[in-house]
């Protein structure tokens, strides 16, 4: 109370005293009980990819029990600027966006604003009479559930079938529109598949960013920052990336170091009217661990709570029927790997898909081979950060057993 008055009368804002930056702590690796020699030979891991020329540069962070361990930066990222990754580069994150608008969703889902077997057509009337690929009508309507789980039938027109090209052509993720308009379009195509029927990869997500608008009346991004990324601390997350930041954006390559978006004239460097809620942000290792310690430590941190944690709880299990697991892309099989709200989740160790995790894991990544997973059971949080495309596992997969084996017994 003291404090209070103090304020007042020197005449500092209250918002002032609450809007201080928050940091998660931090303690060696020794303090946290983690194998230091285990985690020198995640540095060699790294670093030989680089040497390799299979990754320009990489950002790992790594917390347990809530408390920083690791949070390293390598080799570049921009060559042509010669800027070296630094620990707060900032990067286009893509699809790990869908975890934040996934909790956005469910924040609404606390507050009674939908139930997850609402039809969308509820909320959105023109998905109501929206055909599959048999040109008819689905038997069940698309469910909020489905957004979640990509089960909707919806596509981000991925193949060379008609229905693909159709999505193509509707220039879904037109920048100078809205995410209205995207709905808009979005609701005159066909689907993939019908409803309930296939586990299909898609802009689902952001439909859900679209409701997310609808069931809080705010706009999406507007949301986004009010609701999560102020009481989170989420300092550099944001649909663009503002003038004074450019310096610390990474440049995105392709095989060979190619340069596929180059960081001094990227679409990221002016505001957009399309706030995708399923690929659209950039972010930093450092507010990204903010959201996923969060959610580690049951859906609250820094004295905010944003999830309860039987929500948090219902997110991360596995809401998918054995006959649509495992999760595939194309031919490729994610064996052992289902899916919950808004996170892939794994359900049994399998050999087949990547290194040994942990039955309970869960996580994302995005299209420029940006990556977390946590593990529950270890309160373990792992964030690793690159800008090539097309997505590349390589450095999960290489530090992955490294990190597992590195934490005590």
């Amino acid at each position: 109370m003291k404090y209070l008055i103090y304020l007042l009368i020197i005449g500092i804002p209250l918002a002032t005293a609450q809007e201080t930056p928050h940091n998660l702590p931090s303690k060696t690796a020794e303090a946290a009980g983690l194998d230091p020699k285990k985690l020198a030979e995640i540095d060699e891991a790294i670093q030989q990819r680089i040497a390799e020329k299979k990754v320009s540069g990489v950002v790992l962070m790594i917390s347990h029990k809530g408390c920083i361990v690791t949070h390293k930066a390598y080799g570049i990222a921009d060559q042509e600027r010669a800027i070296p990754m630094q620990p707060d580069t900032l990067f286009r994150i893509y699809s790990m966006t869908k975890a934040i608008t996934s909790v956005a969703a469910m924040m609404c889902w606390e507050e009674g604003k939908f139930k997850l077997d609402d039809p969308v057509a509820k909320y959105i009337p023109s998905f109501k009479n929206i055909e599959g690929p048999d040109g008819k009508t689905s038997a069940r309507p698309m469910t909020v559930r489905d957004l979640f789980l990509h089960t909707s039938g919806l596509t981000y027109g991925w193949g060379n079938n008609s229905i693909a090209k159709a999505v193509r052509r509707a220039n879904l993720f037109d920048h100078s529109t809205n995410l209205e308009t995207m709905i808009a379009k979005l609701s005159k195509l066909p689907l993939q598949h019908h409803p309930g029927t296939e586990w299909h990869y898609s802009v689902s997500i952001d439909v859900l960013g679209h409701l997310v608008a609808i069931w809080s009346e705010t706009p999406f991004d507007q949301f986004l920052h009010e609701r999560l990324f102020a009481p989170l601390d989420m300092k550099d997350t944001d649909f663009h990336i503002k003038p004074d930041d450019v310096k610390r954006f990474a440049t995105t390559y392709t095989k060979g170091l190619k340069v596929s978006d180059n960081a001094k004239n990227s679409r990221y460097l002016k505001p957009t009217k399309l706030a995708s809620g399923g690929g659209g942000l950039v972010s930093t290792a450092r507010d990204y661990m903010h959201f996923l310690v969060m959610l580690e430590r049951g859906g609250q941190l820094f004295g905010n709570r944003i999830l309860k944690e039987e929500t948090v709880s219902l997110m991360t299990r596995n809401h998918l029927p054995d006959d649509l697991m495992p999760i595939r892309f194309g031919d490729q099989m994610r064996w052992g790997v289902g899916h919950g709200l808004g996170f892939n989740v794994r359900t049994t160790t399998d050999e087949r898909w990547d290194p040994p995790g942990r039955p309970g894991e869960y996580g994302w990544g995005g299209m420029a081979s940006t990556h977390y997973w946590v593990s529950p059971r270890d309160e373990l949080c792992v964030i690793t950060l690159e800008q090539f495309v097309p997505y590349n596992f390589g450095t999960e997969w290489a530090i992955k057993n490294l990190i597992y084996d590195a934490l005590p017994d």
